[in-house]
């Protein structure tokens, strides 16, 4: 049996539409390295990156949207 692999990737102080280049080119290049994506976005100081990840971050790499009891975090379940 295999063992989690997860990556964190922190995008603080990025703007959306880099954030979300950042982490799309991330995703295709990536995806079948991990199993999981901890995204660091953060939320105290707004929820413009939050939101982008959680509602408007659309891949087929991903399978699940996981929203932690950190509202600065979420994970993403690769296919």
């Amino acid at each position: 049996m295999d063992a989690k692999r997860e990556v964190t990737i922190d995008i603080h102080g990025m703007g959306v539409i880099e954030a979300k280049a950042y982490l799309l080119d991330f995703l295709d290049s990536s995806f079948s390295d991990y199993d999981s994506v901890k995204v660091i976005h953060g939320f105290k100081g707004g929820s413009a990156l939050l939101n982008m990840v959680r509602n408007e971050l659309n891949s087929k790499h991903v399978k699940n949207k996981i929203l932690t009891l950190n509202n600065g975090i979420t994970i993403l379940v690769l296919k």
